[in-house]
């Protein structure tokens, strides 16, 4: 995980080091499903119909390129299970992990349904084990 600054190991061993009253860190990212392939576009079938989002090099970590809101921006997809396994490496126990569906009132709204069919966001709520407390 040294590829960019924001989630390198150093980020969370100095998070332990730090003194205060709550241990907790709350996190939210892009879904590692939603990051894997990199286009993060449906594939379509000839008509413009949805068929099915791309899961491909999920395993393969690292930068991704992506169009988001018509500008290229540059991306970093890890897997879930190195999210999760840097916290615990670095004395965090995990409290709570989301995968949030839209809201119930938005899925009126033009594609809205369609984001039903693949996990867009990811919530991580963890906090410092006490034996790593000082």
């Amino acid at each position: 995980m040294k590829e960019n600054k924001y989630d390198d190991e150093v980020f969370f061993n100095k998070y332990k080091e730090m003194s205060r009253s709550v241990y907790g860190l709350k996190g939210a990212g892009e879904h590692p499903v939603f990051t894997a392939y990199g286009s993060q576009d449906w594939y379509y079938d000839d008509q413009g119909n949805i068929l099915h989002f791309p899961v491909d090099n999920y395993y393969y970590e690292g930068k991704r390129e992506a169009v988001f809101l018509g500008e290229k921006v540059i991306k970093y997809h890890r897997t879930l299970t190195t999210y999760l396994e840097t916290l615990l490496e670095n004395g965090f126990s995990i409290r709570h992990v989301v995968e949030p569906p839209p809201p119930e009132d938005m899925m009126d709204l033009p594609g809205m349904r369609d984001e039903m069919r693949r996990p867009m966001m990811l919530l991580v709520c963890a906090e410092k084990r006490g034996d790593w407390l000082r």
